[in-house]
């Protein structure tokens, strides 16, 4: 349980500093309307999933600190969505969609 909580306690104080980062203007990548992803009616912030990695993580290092039985796991879990992550964030920075 505890896990649960420090997951979403991170996702969502970081979730909240995205959105008012990309509501002050500053460079925080956002959409504006006329891009491919362009769904929102307003500006909205693209890395959304670095507030979800970061719950991961911040999970998995209490989990090692604790030395939790799903330890394992929740280190190949951050390894195997890392890659697909980092390639999301570097999409959402330089804002070029490419199809597969």
């Amino acid at each position: 349980m505890l896990l649960c909580l420090v997951a979403f306690i991170t996702s969502v104080l970081v979730s909240i500093f995205i959105v008012r980062h990309t509501a002050t203007g500053r460079s925080t990548p956002a959409i504006n309307g006329s891009e491919p992803q362009a769904l929102h009616l307003s500006v909205t912030p693209r890395i959304g999933g670095l507030a979800l990695f970061l719950g991961l993580v911040a999970a998995t290092i209490v989990a090692a600190v604790q030395r939790h039985k799903h330890v394992a796991e929740l280190l190949v879990l951050v390894g195997v969505v890392g890659p697909v992550f980092v390639a999301g964030l570097l999409e959402d920075f330089t804002k070029r969609v490419r199809p597969l």
